[in-house]
């Protein structure tokens, strides 16, 4: 038993214990509930992937993992595997017993009710619905809890990852996906990319999608490539294929970008006919508007259901204006129109001449998916980064060169300094043939720019920095004439030297 495991009912404060590194026998059984957690981590969301073993005097009695949502949790798969007699057992699972009723009943009940003397977790879930809450119901009940600490805890956090950040923030994952040449082109500059990556490139970014729930794209991309984005089982890797279940596999929805409704202008079904990404599965139609959604929302909820809202007289003459006759659902910041049986038109604030993306991501959590996948071109790509909206980004890289007339696979603007350019504090890398896949991961937030003046009206960088300056200037130079009246010649010498240097380095 590693040192300072758990603690049982009457010692310290219930829900609460430290990580701790595992003995050697501890981390081999956890290693195996992690393995059969994978196996369900592209058919659980919104559910998080989990897996769980059995063991008592080192024989496994059980082992399961957690299939899809609505189906039971690991524990019981486990459970039922073990088949009997688990009492006095130790139970390994990769994530913290939930200790609520959802669509199931509580692992931690199911746990205490079998009669297991010992459980062993690889990660707290932050889930505001457990929280501690499923550690604090086993040590009331007398079991002794464990928590991993070290590399193992890093790798049942990491699988999660996603629906960490959902669950806590009310938002989706964010990934990026490029297949780029080495100089950063994605086609040539009449249009032609097939293909700049390799086929097995191709194939792990099919395993993006099976693992994305929704896709991301803008109505250019669908003018010009009419793409499907549906995930095609028989492209996925062969390591991904092993053990999944693919009657599970569902295809993700889409979100075509479409500030100025060219595809749902008058409600005519006919102009979205000819591509293919509206022809199955379910689809929206993100486009901007003026109007205050958060009026038109609080209208909606003081409607009674089956009542046409009376929405607030609007004067906005630019932008999409809400249909209050074909709502079917809103919040704060976004309205929900019913446009075809399978596409609905999703209303959002318009920034400038775009939907806002933080109130996408808004509408997107609300609907619980926890990752969200761009597949666009340059532009909408680089506004995901440029908001620091992106939480991974993977580049596949081919060994050839494009030239500088190729298209970009990205438009970001320049960064002042380098010091203010969009970085990233993980960096892996993975060959794939003669392709290099590159994934940029925990993105660092730059600080907040102070204000440099009272006024509302923002400086650009470059007048920033030279308004910064003359106020430098101007301060050190008034200093200067001060403490010269109050010193001897040879000091004044001094601040007239330094005066001089100041200037020069300005």
């Amino acid at each position: 038993m590693a040192k300072g495991e758990g603690k049982k009912k009457g010692k310290g404060k219930l829900g609460v214990v430290k990580p701790v590194e595992l003995n050697e026998t501890d981390a081999h059984y956890l290693k195996l509930a992690l393995k059969e957690a994978k196996r369900g981590r592209y058919t659980t969301s919104p559910n998080p992937a989990v897996g769980c073993v059995i063991v008592r005097d080192g024989e496994i009695l059980g082992q399961g993992f957690h299939h899809a949502a609505g189906q039971p949790h690991a524990e019981i798969m486990a459970l039922r595997d073990a088949g009997g007699d688990v009492a006095g057992a130790c139970v390994y699972v990769t994530l913290e017993p939930c200790c609520h009723y959802g669509r199931t009943p509580p692992c931690a009940k199911a746990l205490i009710e079998a009669g297991v003397k010992r459980v062993v977790i690889g990660s707290r879930d932050p889930n505001p619905k457990v929280a501690g809450g499923g550690i604090a119901m086993l040590q009331e009940a007398g079991i002794e809890v464990v928590l991993a600490g070290g590399k193992l805890n890093e790798r049942c956090l990491k699988l999660n990852r996603a629906f960490f950040k959902s669950i806590t923030t009310n938002r989706p994952f964010v990934i990026t996906k490029l297949g780029m040449s080495i100089d950063g082109k994605i086609a040539l500059s009449d249009g032609t990319s097939k293909w700049i990556t390799n086929e097995d490139s191709r194939s792990d970014g099919q395993r993006l999608r099976l693992w994305a729930d929704v896709l991301i794209t803008t109505a250019a991309t669908v003018r010009v490539d009419n793409p499907r984005y549906n995930v095609r089982i028989d492209e996925l890797p062969a390591e991904v294929m092993t053990g999944l279940d693919t009657a599970l596999i569902r295809q993700p929805p889409k979100v075509v970008i479409d500030t100025h409704g060219t595809f749902c202008q008058d409600y005519d079904p006919e102009l979205i006919k000819p591509y293919s990404i509206f022809s199955q599965g379910e689809s929206f139609i993100a486009v901007g508007t003026k109007q205050n959604l958060a009026k038109i929302h609080e209208a909606v909820v003081a409607t009674e259901e089956g009542a046409v809202p009376k929405l607030p007289v609007s004067r906005v003459k630019t932008g999409w204006k809400v249909n209050a006759e074909r709502i079917i659902a809103s919040g704060p910041n976004f309205v929900v129109e019913r446009f075809t049986d399978r596409v609905s038109i999703l209303v959002l604030p318009q920034d400038r001449d775009h939907v806002s993306l933080e109130a996408l991501l808004d509408f997107l959590g609300s609907k619980e998916m926890r990752v969200a996948m761009v597949e666009a071109g340059a532009a909408l790509t680089s506004a995901f980064l440029n908001q620091g909206l992106v939480d991974e980004c993977y580049c596949y890289l081919a060994p050839m060169f494009l030239g500088a007339t190729a298209q970009s696979g990205l438009k970001l603007p320049e960064p002042p300094t380098l010091q203010a350019a969009q970085r990233f504090a993980q960096m892996d890398c993975k060959v794939i043939a003669d392709n290099v896949l590159v994934v940029l991961s925990q993105p660092l937030r730059l600080p907040a720019v102070k204000r440099t003046s009272r006024k509302k009206t923002a400086l650009s960088p470059a007048k920033t920095a030279s308004a910064s300056a003359k106020k430098s200037a101007s301060s050190a130079q008034k200093a200067a004439t001060g403490a010269a009246k109050k010193t001897s010649a040879s000091r004044a010498k001094k601040v007239t030297a330094k005066k001089t240097a100041s200037k020069a380095s300005s």
